[in-house]
């Protein structure tokens, strides 16, 4: 019933909204159990609440407020004794798919003048999010978790608010359920499920149209990936510098009229491999991974300089017939001066191309200077490391293969192995060679 939850700071003041499942029947609802349920959230030692307020929403739609008792609430403050109304001062709802019949008012003494600021409770950029189901979000970045053995923190979470206390950690809440914490681009910190959290990292990172053996694949990664990260006190995110992560209202906004079908697909997928992880020699996996190859996966070491056994390169022929695959950019000589500070026209010569087995770029020679494939994938933006070069009247044309560092699992390899009939085990065994697929304990 209860998806997920989080802390705003309104007029000084902190309001927790609680989201319920937009496909909870509603009419079937028992007072006790909501209560149940609001007291496990309030009781989480690590929400650490101050306020008086909370907003219920489904579907994006207000659907009602508790009001809790002007009694000294802090971090110590237990909530036992909520079903007998000593903290609950006051619970509005509205008439929503029968919910008022269910739950009632505990004080008809309304103060409507603390309900002023629900107006504006959600905040959505339509603009911001892809409407097109096959639109995947580029996830190279994702490989932070391997730099972590050098650089363990990223800078960006310079920029995260923590008013709260929260600890960037799993742990169980009374009904055993594990939790993580969020730090949202917004400033927003979120804790939630993980298994519900995996929900919005899959949305969010592959397809929803994708053969749901490719959607399970993704799913045990992204718990591993969640898992590993924050084994290293990395602070996990909404964004790619860990894992895109998006709400119920995103996947809205993602795939209109088509949520209910594609919710519900993912979750399947994450329900039928609930706490699957993926091990070598019993340690958790770096579990990276990338859109769409050139034809071949990348070895670590030729990405990160240091070996690992179960990041080999392996022939990934079901890429080189995705829309990703290949894609021609030309780069007018003027930005190509101003990124790599040097003074070319039509005349540039380019030599010494060297290429690895994986087909990616090693090193290359453009006049005087050398680069690497990944350095001058990075400078100038490509989406892979293998490309070819053509020089033109305005610039050079750059056909790059792939797309993302090619280390780990392709999510279009793994799409395409699905649906060749390859199972989500076979496909995770064939990226990652000699791991082990095993259950959380």
């Amino acid at each position: 019933m209860i998806e997920n939850y989080n802390i705003k700071h309104e007029n000084n003041e902190q309001v927790l909204y609680i989201y319920l499942n937009y496909n909870y029947e509603f009419a079937g609802l028992n007072k006790k159990y909501f209560l149940k349920e609001l007291k496990k959230i309030l009781n989480n030692k690590y929400l650490n609440f101050k306020g008086h307020k909370i907003i219920l929403i489904a579907s994006g739609i207000i659907i009602g407020t508790i009001l809790l008792n002007n009694i000294s609430i802090n971090k110590n403050t237990n909530y036992n004794n909520i079903n007998n109304n000593k903290y609950v001062q006051t619970l509005i709802l509205n008439d929503f798919n029968g919910f008022d019949n269910y739950i009632i008012n505990t004080n008809t003494n309304i103060n409507n003048e603390l309900l002023n600021n629900t107006d504006n409770i959600i905040e959505t950029n339509t603009n911001k999010i892809s409407k097109n189901i096959d639109n995947i979000i580029e996830t190279d970045t994702n490989t932070n978790i391997i730099n972590d053995n050098i650089n363990q923190q990223n800078n960006n979470n310079n920029e995260i608010t923590q008013e709260e206390n929260v600890t960037s950690e799993i742990d169980n809440i009374e009904d055993n359920k594990k939790v993580v914490t969020i730090y949202k681009k917004s400033g927003e910190i979120l804790n939630i499920e993980l298994e519900e959290y995996l929900i919005g990292v899959v949305a969010g990172e592959m397809p929803a149209s994708f053969n749901i053996e490719a959607l399970k694949v993704q799913a045990i990664i992204a718990r591993t990936y969640a898992l590993k990260s924050i084994s290293r006190n990395k602070i996990l995110t909404d964004t790619v510098d860990t894992q895109v992560y998006i709400d119920n209202e995103e996947m809205h906004n993602k795939w209109g009229t088509d949520f209910n079908k594609y919710y519900n697909k993912i979750k399947e997928a994450v329900n039928s491999t609930e706490g699957m992880i993926i091990t070598y020699n019993n340690d958790l996996v770096d579990a990276v991974y990338f859109a769409n190859s050139n034809g071949f996966t990348e070895d670590a070491h030729e990405v990160w300089g240091y070996n690992i056994p179960y990041l080999k390169s392996v022939e990934c022929s079901y890429d080189i017939n995705t829309r990703n695959y290949q894609k021609s950019t030309i780069i007018s000589y003027e930005e190509l001066n101003n990124k790599l500070n040097m003074n070319i026209d039509n005349n540039v010569e380019i030599y010494n191309i060297l290429r690895n087995n994986s087909h990616r770029i090693i090193s290359i020679s453009i006049n005087n200077l050398t680069y690497t494939g990944i350095e001058l994938r990075n400078i100038l933006n490509l989406r892979s490391a293998d490309f070819d070069i053509f020089i033109t009247d305005s610039g050079l044309e750059f056909i790059t293969y792939g797309y993302g560092h090619g280390v780990g699992v392709s999510q279009y390899g793994a799409n395409g192995m699905a649906n060749n009939g390859y199972n989500y085990e076979s496909i995770i065994k064939y990226f990652y060679q000699g791991v082990t697929i095993e259950k959380n304990t």
